[in-house]
């Protein structure tokens, strides 16, 4: 296969990608009836465009609005105002523009990736393909949070971690677990300068609203976000804790096991003289993103493709044995496909619903990422190209 066979190749996904993110604002439209004024079939988009106007009109973001629609909105105020060139287009249009946003932002991140040629990103996007349909069918941010996390990375393995570190923070308000894509910056020089950018940006997007406004106003809907974060206590998710739920029986706190998850997910950064490693870097990006997920005590099916993203990078990043490839087929059955028509519908709805079985090989996949950066030899020490 010859480098311009492969670019084709990954050309051809791209248009894809691009092309099912039109196809799913076409579907949305077309299932809903607008006899009905109201809570549509893209219901989530719905409550992030309406999100800006709320915020523009001084009303409380996280209150519930039954006649515009279901459920609640969850992410801070600056998202809110940042929904504001796709608000203020025509809905379908918007709509649009936000599938299109959420898979841009992915393509992006991936074709930025060191460590694959474009057969191996090819094969990655090609693996997370339905998770990413999922996604797009219910006009979530998960695409958009994964897209700028992989970014971050991309750019913090170019040493722009000035726009790396606004890409995670960004992602931080989006869904607060982005904040496990800190460690990312762990593993570079300038730390300090890292640091600083954090604190700029962070400050910066924090006060942004401020353009709409008043202090007082926005001290209010982030006390708001903060009471409803706070009092977010289920664990219905598709986690960890929905695991130990619905197999043994556990019904202690989830925080204890959050705990335990981020214990985990540090003791392979105790190896800080793996950090040369390229390998190493890009085994802790699919750390991050399947971590969010599986300890994500809210994780619903659509939050899957930051996942599957991160179980696709870790596949395709170097040599697998039969073990990993059985993960894979796992992941690919279980993971992408319990929620499809391939299945009965009363075990999507039933046995694999209760028992969170979308979330089992992406736990397993998790666990092989920490073993593999724990057991990695020195004689694998091979420090990329800065």
């Amino acid at each position: 296969m010859t480098t311009t066979n492969r670019w084709n190749y990954l050309s051809v996904v791209v248009i894809l990608f691009l092309a099912l993110a039109l196809f799913c604002t076409w579907q949305a439209h077309h299932t809903t009836d607008y006899t009905t004024g109201k809570l549509t079939n893209y219901n989530n988009y719905i409550i992030f465009r309406q999100s800006y106007y709320h915020l523009m009109e001084g009303k409380n973001l996280y209150a519930p609005y039954p006649n515009e629609y279901w459920d609640l909105y969850k992410y801070s105020p600056t998202f809110a105002l940042l929904m504001a060139p796709l608000a203020l287009l025509p809905t379908l249009v918007g709509l649009a523009g936000w599938n299109l946003l959420n898979v841009v932002f992915v393509l992006i991140g991936i074709n930025m990736l060191r460590g694959f040629d474009t057969k191996a990103k090819t094969l990655l996007l090609l693996f997370a393909t339905v998770e990413m349909v999922t996604s797009l069918q219910n006009e979530q941010s998960n695409g958009l949070l994964a897209g700028l996390i992989i970014l971050g990375f991309a750019l913090a393995e170019r040493r722009k971690l000035f726009l790396a570190t606004l890409c995670i923070v960004l992602s931080c308000y989006i869904k607060i677990l982005g904040l496990a894509a800190f460690a990312i910056f762990l593993l570079y020089p300038d730390k300090w300068k890292a640091a600083l950018y954090t604190v700029f940006w962070t400050a910066f997007l924090f006060v942004l609203p401020l353009c709409v406004v008043s202090w007082q106003g926005l001290m209010n809907q982030y006390a708001g976000w903060g009471n409803m974060l706070s009092h977010d206590h289920t664990t219905d998710g598709l986690s960890v804790m929905k695991l130990m739920q619905s197999w043994i029986g556990w019904e202690g706190n989830k925080l204890w096991i959050q705990l335990l998850g981020i214990v985990l997910f540090c003791i392979p950064l105790l190896r800080w003289q793996y950090y040369k490693i390229e390998r190493y870097r890009l085994l802790l990006l699919s750390s991050v993103l399947i971590w969010i997920v599986i300890f994500n005590h809210k994780a619903e099916s659509p939050t899957f493709i930051i996942a599957v993203l991160g179980v696709s990078i870790w596949f395709f990043s170097g040599k697998r044995s039969v073990l990993d490839i059985s993960l894979l087929v796992l992941c690919l059955l279980f993971t992408q496909l319990s929620a499809t028509d391939i299945f009965p519908r009363e075990w999507r709805n039933g046995f694999f619903l209760s028992h969170a079985i979308k979330a089992i090989p992406c736990v397993l996949i998790w666990i092989r990422i920490v073993a593999e950066m724990l057991l990695m030899k020195p004689s694998e020490k091979v420090i990329s190209v800065q």
